[in-house]
C-alpha cells in the first residue's frame, strides 16, 4: 500500500511538472508570436541620422530681443518624403568663440510635420538672460523620427 501511494505521488508530481513545462512553453510562444506580429504590422520608425537627405531645412531663425531669457525663434520646412515627428532643434550659444550654453526646443511642440509643411520652433536658454552679453549661435536639427511608410 505504501508503494502504491508513493507511486501515485511520483506520478502526480511528474504530471504537474510536465503540465507546468507545457504551460511555460505555451506562454513563451504566445509572447513571441505577439511580438512578431507587432513587428510585422506596426509601423517602423526612421530617425534623421538614418537618412542622408531627410528633407528638413531650417528656413528662418532669429534671436528674439525682448524676452527675459535668451530665446531663438525659427521655422523648418519639410521638403522630404516622410512625415516627421518629435523634431528637436539644438542651439549652441557662443561668446568670444567659446561655448557658453547648449539649448534645445521642438518643432510644433513635438507634433507631426507633414510633407510640404512648415513648422515653427522656439528655443529658450534657461539661466541665460537675453541682455547678459553679445552671443552668437548655431542651430542644427538634432532629432526627429518618421514612419517608414508615410501616408
Amino acid at each position: 500500500m505504501a508503494k502504491e501511494l508513493l507511486k501515485k505521488i511520483i506520478e502526480g508530481v511528474c504530471f504537474a511538472v510536465g503540465a507546468g513545462v507545457i504551460v511555460f512553453f505555451m506562454i513563451g510562444t504566445a509572447d513571441y508570436s505577439r511580438r512578431a506580429m507587432n513587428y510585422l504590422f506596426q509601423p517602423h520608425y526612421l530617425h534623421i541620422g538614418d537618412i542622408k537627405n531627410h528633407g528638413l531645412d531650417i528656413t528662418f531663425h532669429k534671436q528674439v530681443p525682448d524676452t527675459q531669457l535668451y530665446t531663438i525663434a525659427g521655422s523648418i520646412k519639410n521638403s522630404g518624403e516622410y512625415n516627421w515627428r518629435e523634431i528637436s532643434v539644438q542651439a549652441i550659444i557662443r561668446k568670444n568663440g567659446h561655448i557658453v550654453n547648449n539649448c534645445g526646443g521642438t518643432v510644433n511642440n513635438g507634433g507631426i510635420l507633414k510633407k510640404g509643411e512648415e513648422g515653427f520652433f522656439r528655443i529658450q536658454c534657461y539661466q541665460m538672460p537675453t541682455n547678459s552679453g553679445n552671443y552668437t549661435y548655431k542651430i542644427k536639427i538634432s532629432y526627429g523620427s518618421a514612419y517608414e511608410k508615410s501616408t
